[in-house]
């Protein structure tokens, strides 16, 4: 059962969702099987070698060190992102939390390695002008990928957090638990929550995540997918995929709600 202030892994989607509502975060416990994490490891681990090669590494000022590696833009370094960001249970749960209109505003994967420190205390959708609206206009929906644990670094939140209106106040401490889960389990954390990466305190364990960063489509989307996407990789987009990154102009789900039946009807049929 839920403890105190904290979710737990919990062993389905409807369960995760329930505490993603209480606590503005919620984790489904085997979301991806061992085979398919170990295989999503090695793909991280060979984009990170192959950014390193061509000698464009990624940095993100709020990082404390030079000891995370930031792995960005997935979907442009391996088309397996693509299904894996879209995945009908990933957009399922992107729309519970933030409405079905949803776009794919960044997809980026994280590896900390020992003695990486904590960054900034933030919510994701802070860049969204305040007071914020009741209802989150931005969710992350990651995966990890080696085990989250307090000593490796587990992502941490403030309790709570998920009913603020606007950001934490840089000038005061506030208490932070980990959220923590096996690797394979699903992470999902409201964009209204305070949270921040924990401290690597081992000697020699990664931690690695994947996050899929979902917003409402009248947000300015983080990525700028037309400008950064490589050819092949669009050829291999579906026009929904296409869509769900912004590509088609205007509100296409206004115009075509036997399309957007459909997909929730699947939905649930996926979930029987």
């Amino acid at each position: 059962m839920t403890q105190g202030t904290s979710p737990i892994p919990r062993p389905n989607l409807d369960a995760a969702l329930a505490d993603t509502d209480k606590f503005g975060v919620g984790i489904w416990q085997g979301a991806m099987d061992t085979a398919e994490t170990d295989d999503v490891r090695a793909r991280l681990w060979d984009i990170a070698k192959r950014k390193e090669d061509a000698g464009t590494p990624d940095f993100v000022p709020a990082d404390a060190d030079d000891k995370n590696v930031r792995l960005l833009n997935l979907i442009n370094w391996d088309p397996y992102f693509i299904e894996l960001s879209a995945r009908d249970f990933v957009l399922q749960t992107a729309g519970h939390v933030i409405g079905e209109r949803i776009l794919l505003s960044n997809y980026s994967a994280n590896i900390m390695a020992p003695g990486a420190g904590s960054m900034v205390l933030h919510a994701d959708q802070g860049y969204i002008a305040e007071p914020w609206p009741a209802q989150a206009l931005a969710v992350n929906i990651g995966w990890i990928i080696d085990d989250y644990t307090d000593e490796v670094g587990a992502t941490r939140y403030v309790p709570g957090s998920n009913l603020a209106i606007g950001s934490p106040d840089p000038d005061k401490i506030y208490e932070t638990v980990p959220i923590e889960g096996p690797a394979g389990s699903m992470i999902i954390i409201d964009g209204r929550v305070w949270h921040t990466s924990g401290t690597n305190r081992t000697e020699d364990r990664n931690r690695a995540a994947i996050f899929g960063y979902y917003a409402v489509p009248w947000i300015r989307q983080q990525v700028n997918w037309r400008e950064i996407l490589d050819e092949d990789i669009v050829a291999r987009c579906s026009e929904d995929y296409l869509h769900l990154l912004g590509y088609t102009a205007g509100n296409r789900e206004l115009f075509n709600p036997g399309a957007m039946k459909a997909r929730d009807d699947k939905i649930r049929e996926n979930r029987k």
